[in-house]
């Protein structure tokens, strides 16, 4: 019986409108928190992922430091940048210049001389021609 009068007593706390309309609130108020953060959860998320990237892409590029600083320790290393940097040679040595051809450089070897004798030669006429 005593069970009996209990469940009564909750039906009348849980089933009343005041109760409904208070869980009615409640879950509103649930659902608009979850609505509000959902946006910022994700572009946390976003960040996240950005970070871990630009970490990887860091730590690629210190891996890369470390192995050109290991090769410019190096006795080898060093002579290299030295010779491409300040573009020096040792005593002894001989340089070399390689020059590719082109229609500008191959105009100047087979012109040359040839057309400046062939240009002076013009000029000159042109003047003796104006002055007489």
């Amino acid at each position: 019986m005593k069970n009996f009068q209990t469940n009564i007593v909750r039906k009348k706390i849980f089933y009343t409108k005041k109760f409904i309309i208070f869980l009615s609130f409640l879950l509103i108020v649930l659902i608009y928190s979850t609505i509000k953060i959902y946006p910022k959860s994700r572009n946390a998320l976003l960040k996240s992922r950005e970070i871990k990237k630009e970490l990887e892409e860091a730590e690629n590029r210190k891996m890369e430091l470390e192995k050109e600083i290991t090769r410019l320790n190096s006795p080898t290393g060093e002579e290299e940048e030295i010779r491409r940097n300040l573009n020096v040679i040792k005593p002894g040595e001989n340089v070399l210049i390689i020059v590719e051809k082109n229609e500008q450089n191959a105009n100047i070897k087979e012109g040359g001389q040839n057309d400046f004798w062939g240009n002076f030669l013009k000029d000159l006429t042109a003047w003796f021609k104006n002055k007489f």
